[in-house]
């Protein structure tokens, strides 16, 4: 830069002296020219003023002066951030000071509480935030007003020196107030406690921020995160689609075959009205017509069951669904619970009663009356689709092969997967077998046991096996990584991190058919003979029996339609 700017002068000076020359050939005779006149000062045009410095020296002289010159520069700006820093660090300080200070009375309140300076005079309390914070608003920190800002009243200086010095100490001084603090947060812990009772999801689970995970008394909502812009998408989709259902079921015998009808279940039932879909999906009403009265004769019956069994059902009402408000305490839910579930012990004296049962009906008693949830249940025990009765018969026959199945089609479907839960020796028997035996209803979010429902009612096992085979397509990257111990826990704790809505839209891309399950189940058969043919024999004397019953039907129709004849033809003409 230094030499450019001395051949620049030097080009000036080149011009100013042709200019010069030029301008001495056009005087008159005797005249001096300006650029000879003397001068105080010599121009920086003049020839003499540049010949007095070299290259060299200029270089040297330009290179010192633009060296001081950023030096200059680079302590000016050095002693600014030092001092920005230094009132960063002090107005840091400051505002630490005043939420020590609003902390300490706000934890530890005194009875005549003086105004804070720092709060424009108003109520310490008064500047927290919604959880506890004070907002820097509440602040009001003037770089200039440092000084000033650091002085504390005496009492507030008292506290602060006090909580620093001996906390204990302080602690003690104040005991009768702790005291009183203590039975103030008592009763508000009381309050909150009867407002969070009040608190349910749309399904009447009781909302507990601090059980997210889910325990093994029973199902809840999903606790995964959802935007609310799904939330609305979904709520929006709910309300469509009740509209439709509500078009649906007006000519239900004939659309309950269609292609369509099945697919609308897959989306899912709305809630608003799954209790009506259900009982029509389990032929409920034709149930109870052809029964009448038979469930109020099994609750007034003088008939009890074993003592065992209804023990076992008494102390297993607690368990179910402790979270959900209509079984949260003993009242009305557990009431019907406990006659529905007495009088089905007294309906299959075969079956009795199991554990699995206490959640289906419980989840049943959600959406219908008893005497709905009763008939509910018998078909899902001993008609097709479901046909779940081998599941609680004496030696859980149907569990075997349910368990048999999932295992071979895990193995179709996730080989790799498969093989590497053998090598650990974690058999499916060991994590799977609630689910088969409740459907899901034991713990898993009640938004995913309600769809799996909708379609297990519809069209059996297939929906059963398809959400099992998502758990494990979409767990798989995890279970690699793990050993026994920590694949247990894994599946102990994955209830409380499954979205329901979400597996259910994947569930149905597992291309799982109908015939895997009959090949693995005639496999089944195959490899156990006894169990087979006891389940076939059992088969056999029920068809027996219901052939028997029909008969006994026709015949008591007959005899009446005899009889009104016979009374018709002896009237007097």
């Amino acid at each position: 830069f230094a030499r450019l700017f001395i051949s620049m002068l030097r080009k000036l000076t080149q011009r100013s002296e042709k200019y010069t020359e030029r301008s001495s050939s056009s005087l008159p005779p005797g005249a001096i020219p300006r650029s000879l006149q003397p001068s105080s000062q010599p121009s920086s045009h003049d020839e003499g003023y540049l010949s007095d410095i070299s290259d060299d020296e200029g270089d040297a002289t330009t290179k010192s002066n633009f060296t001081k010159a950023t030096e200059q520069q680079k302590l000016i700006k050095t002693r600014i951030y030092k001092e920005k820093l230094h009132d960063k660090h002090k107005n840091a300080e400051h505002a630490q000071q005043i939420t020590d200070r609003h902390n300490t009375v706000i934890s530890n309140p005194k009875p005549n509480p003086k105004p804070n300076p720092h709060t424009n005079g108003s109520n310490n309390a008064s500047s927290k935030g919604v959880h506890g914070r004070v907002p820097r608003s509440s602040f009001n920190i003037n770089v200039d007003d440092d000084e000033d800002s650091d002085e504390q009243p005496d009492d507030e200086q008292a506290m602060s020196d006090l909580e620093r010095d001996s906390e204990g100490n302080f602690l003690d001084e104040r005991k009768g107030e702790g005291t009183k603090k203590e039975e103030r947060k008592e009763s508000s812990k009381e309050e909150e406690e009867s407002v969070e009772a009040q608190l349910t999801d749309k399904y009447g689970f009781i909302i507990d921020p601090k059980n997210s995970t889910g325990s093994s008394g029973g199902a809840r909502t999903t606790q995964v995160q959802i935007s609310d812009k799904e939330k609305a998408r979904r709520a929006e989709t709910e309300a469509l689609r009740t509209t439709k259902w509500l078009a649906m079921i007006k000519d239900w015998d004939l659309i309950k075959s269609k292609k369509r009808t099945r697919n609308r279940i897959r989306k899912g039932v709305p809630d608003k009205v799954r209790g009506l879909v259900w009982n029509l999906l389990g032929d409920v009403p034709n149930l109870i017509s052809s029964n009448p009265g038979e469930y109020a004769s099994l609750c007034e019956s003088t008939r009890v069951p074993s003592q065992d069994i209804r023990d076992t059902i008494l102390r297993d009402i607690n368990r179910t669904f402790p979270r959900h408000a209509m079984f949260a305490d003993e009242g009305t839910g557990q009431d019907c619970l406990r006659r529905v579930l007495i009088a089905y012990s007294l309906y299959d004296e075969e079956v009795g009663y199991c554990q699995g049962l206490g959640f289906i009906t419980a989840m049943f008693l959600t959406y219908m009356p008893e005497e709905e949830a009763f008939w509910q249940l018998v078909g899902i025990m001993n008609h097709s689709p479901c046909n779940m009765r081998g599941l609680y018969e004496d030696g859980m026959p149907e569990a075997q092969k349910v368990l048999y199945i999932a295992e071979k089609i895990t193995k179709k479907f996730f080989p790799r997967l498969s093989r590497h839960l053998g090598r650990q020796n974690c058999h499916i028997s060991m994590y799977a077998t609630q689910w088969f035996l409740t459907i899901f209803t034991n713990s898993f979010p009640f938004d995913l046991v309600v769809q799996v429902w909708d379609c297990f009612l519809s069209e059996g096992w297939k929906i059963v096996y398809r959400v099992m085979l998502t758990f494990m397509r979409y767990s798989a990257p995890k279970l690699f990584r793990l050993e026994f111990e920590q694949i247990m826990f894994f599946f102990k704790r994955l209830p409380g991190a499954v979205d329901g809505p979400l597996i259910m839209e994947k569930a149905f891309n597992i291309p799982l058919k109908t015939r895997h399950i009959e090949h693995y189940s005639k496999k089944f058969d195959k490899l156990n003979p006894d169990i087979a043919n006891r389940v076939q024999i059992k088969e056999q004397k029920k068809r027996e029996e219901e052939e028997k019953i029909r008969k006994e039907v026709e015949e008591a129709e007959q005899l009446a339609e005899g009889g009104v004849l016979k009374t018709t033809l002896s009237l007097p003409s």
